[in-house]
């Protein structure tokens, strides 16, 4: 743990600190980080197993794959809807992405060839956001996005939904996270219907970042996906936080086959073609799909007991009041401090990094009131957090 004080610590931070730059900043002066949403665990061992020997075949593995996404994968994707999310699609609705970023900024780079900057509405960002979803909003289309509100519990608020596709210019894209990304909220089955039914009224795409759709704590997850594939509603999701692939950039986006084909023509000159890992995944579905799944209720009920773990250490060595989420890899808390980097310093001098929330709102506020810590690491480590927390 770090000698120096929490003040001397912030002074050393950057401006407007990411996660990743909180995260690279504790590991820089041995201080626990909660901050960035990594998770601390391996890849399944019959996962791995499997990718040690696909790696180590012929030289035919190590070239370029097909721009769809290799049939093995797709294949095993499609396998994978049915038996986990009660959906029936043909591999024709699935692209191999490189990630789900690799999905979003395709569909980013699709909207502006088809519609020109000049044309352009929105896109729209549901607040609280992933902050890289913004940042990959301003780069390719060079304006901010329109931000929309929610509730102070992060539920839809669609008062403010409606204004933003129905008053005014509208919006060509409105993307969220669900579960989401910082809040912790699952999204019910009826507001997503309703959701799909407004966008689809104000000719709006509606991308769902569902890279935590294996991580439900709390309640039913639905995706619009499982009932039909809507003309205008993209499905994204990975295996960076369900199998702890996080660098292995292997994703996939759900979508009506017409916008597959579309989207495939950006994502590939782009990324060229996803990794073979994804020959790897989609073997251990196929081959292992009980230890899929196993793997990934092991790893929900560490999240959630770690969380039970770090909350009230939390709680009671810092006074932040815990919001409990429903699913994601995430926690937020009100910090009660006169400003976000006060509460920063504040965990600082505990030893540990935590995420301010002014990096999931517009414009970076000072003072948003909350934090948010990830649960991704082991029960060990949890319980040496919460002890250190403590003395």
């Amino acid at each position: 743990m770090s000698k120096k004080s929490g003040e001397e610590l912030a002074k050393e931070l950057p401006p407007n600190a990411t996660m990743r730059d909180i995260f690279d900043f504790c590991k820089k002066n041995d201080i626990h980080s909660l901050a960035q949403g990594m998770i601390e665990l391996p890849p399944p061992l019959k996962l791995r197993q499997i990718a040690a020997n696909i790696v180590s075949e012929g030289s035919e593995i190590h070239q370029y794959r097909n721009r769809f996404g290799e049939d093995e994968y797709r294949d095993a994707l499609v396998t994978l809807q049915e038996k986990r999310y009660h959906t029936k699609i043909t591999k024709n609705n699935i692209l191999a992405t490189a990630g789900v970023s690799g999905a979003l900024v395709s569909i980013l780079m699709h909207l502006k060839n088809k519609k020109g900057l000049e044309n352009l509405r929105g896109p729209g960002l549901i607040v609280p956001f992933y902050t890289y979803h913004a940042k990959q909003i301003t780069d390719i289309l060079g304006k901010q996005p329109v931000y929309v509100n929610s509730k102070q519990d992060f539920r839809a608020d669609f008062d403010e939904i409606h204004k933003a596709l129905f008053e005014g210019p509208g919006l060509d894209l409105l993307i969220f996270t669900n579960p989401g990304n910082p809040g912790g909220n699952l999204w019910t089955r009826e507001e997503i219907l309703k959701l799909v039914e407004m966008t689809e009224k104000a000719g709006c795409l509606l991308l769902i970042d569902e890279i935590y759709s294996d991580l439900v704590w709390k309640g039913e997850f639905y995706s619009p996906a499982q009932d039909k594939l809507y003309e205008h509603v993209l499905v994204a999701r990975g295996f960076a936080k369900s199998l702890a692939a996080q660098s292995w950039r292997c994703g996939y986006l759900i979508a009506h086959e017409t916008m597959i084909n579309e989207i495939m023509k950006i994502h590939d000159p782009i990324y060229i073609s996803v990794p073979w890992t994804q020959h790897a995944i989609g073997q251990y579905i196929t081959q292992h799909f009980d230890d899929f799944v196993n793997h990934i209720e092991e790893t929900g009920t560490l999240m959630k007991n770690n969380w039970k773990i770090l909350a009230p250490a939390l709680q009671k060595s810092l006074g932040w009041t815990p919001i409990d989420p429903e699913g994601s890899m995430y926690g937020m808390f009100f910090h009660h401090a006169k400003s976000d980097m006060d509460a920063i310093v504040a965990g600082l001098s505990k030893g540990v990094g935590v995420a301010p929330g002014s990096i999931f709102w517009p414009n970076n506020p000072q003072n948003t009131g909350y934090i948010r810590i990830h649960c991704g690491i082991t029960e060990e480590k949890a319980k040496e957090i919460a002890a250190a927390l403590s003395s």
